[in-house]
């Protein structure tokens, strides 16, 4: 049973707290999804990196966390990736060309 406004919840006889009560907004009522998730058997992982939310099953968790765990490593690599150029360029009056070579080095 849950009530708008209310942290406490009951779930079979037992009393859960939630991380925020449900509330009505618009004529709605929502209620926190975490709650849902974990009353039906699931388990919620959160990456506050990516600001992704994604409800498993509990034998998936761990997988599930290990795949946010390799995608943060691998962003951190591409944030810290070097780029030098090097930029020559000449001119020549007398023929009206001009000469340009650009090396990249990452």
């Amino acid at each position: 049973m849950l009530k708008v406004g209310n942290e406490k919840a009951l779930v079979d006889s037992s009393e859960l707290t939630l991380d925020v009560p449900p509330v009505i907004y618009k004529s709605r009522a929502y209620i926190p999804a975490r709650f849902i998730a974990e009353s039906l058997g699931k388990k919620v992982v959160w990456d506050s990196e990516s600001r992704m939310v994604l409800i498993k099953d509990l034998e998936d968790y761990n997988y599930v966390k290990e795949v946010f765990k390799r995608a943060q490593g691998t962003m951190k690599a591409l944030n810290k990736v070097k780029v030098y150029r090097n930029i020559e360029s000449e001119e020549s009056t007398a023929k009206n060309s001009i000469s340009t070579r650009i090396n990249i080095n990452s």
